[in-house]
């Protein structure tokens, strides 16, 4: 008996302990979003060569451009099976209008579908690149 109540104490910390997990306030999230540069169109920027209207022009060109080479990539429909319905046979009243009501929901995998967002999203980051532009961290101004 005293061996059983040891362990049960044990297993009883062990628990309250695996609850009693660290929680990540939210502040601790960085703050700010990846954007675009291009450094030799702000250096031609800096320098006068080129006005901000057009700086915004190149950007508005390339996102576009990029962004229509990504969509050749179609995105597939996943791939679902259903199913089969189970038997009403032998059910009566309500439990055979419900039977016969329930289909079970199709299981879908989406593997395609995510392999195909990734090479969009790969295919638009390699032609921004060759661009000359470049994702970089910006964090607000305080």
């Amino acid at each position: 008996m005293r061996m059983e109540r040891y362990l049960l104490i044990i297993f009883g910390v062990l628990f309250l302990s695996g609850c009693a997990g660290k929680q990540v306030p939210q502040s601790d999230k960085p703050e700010g979003k990846f954007v675009w540069e291009n450094p030799e169109l702000y250096e031609k920027l800096y320098s006068g060569i080129i006005s901000s209207k057009e700086l915004d022009h190149k950007f508005i060109m390339s996102k576009n451009l990029c962004k229509i080479q990504s969509l050749q990539i179609a995105v597939p429909s996943p791939s679902c099976t259903q199913a089969p319905r189970q038997s009403c046979d032998g059910l009566t009243g309500f439990s055979a209008g419900f039977c016969s009501s329930y289909s079970p929901p199709p299981t879908c995998n989406y593997s395609s579908v995510d392999a195909a967002k990734d090479a969009q999203k790969e295919i638009f980051n390699s032609c921004m690149s060759i661009d000359g532009w470049v994702s970089v961290w910006q964090t607000p101004a305080q």
